[in-house]
């Protein structure tokens, strides 16, 4: 784990540690979290969404909501000028 240790000029001591290897994001536990972790849905959300699920992840109901939105063109672009 690490590398050389030494003593400088100044009489500090001096660690140089090399990576033996990189560290996946998230901790590489493999276990969900954030906005992927699956959660229990409201009646109405479910309904709403109409698939039937009653757990999804925060990502895939915004995903959903966003093609209920272009699907019934509710999307309104406003332009403001500089």
């Amino acid at each position: 784990m690490f590398g050389n240790i030494s003593k400088d000029s100044c009489g500090l001591i001096e660690l140089s540690v090399r990576m033996q290897g990189k560290k996946q994001k998230g901790g590489g536990s493999g276990s969900a979290s954030g906005f992927l972790v699956p959660l229990q849905l409201s009646d109405d959300l479910v309904k709403f969404i109409g698939t039937g699920e009653s757990m999804l992840s925060p990502s895939v109901v915004v995903e959903r909501m966003w093609d209920y939105v272009k699907e019934n063109k509710l999307q309104v672009n406003i332009y403001f000028p500089p």
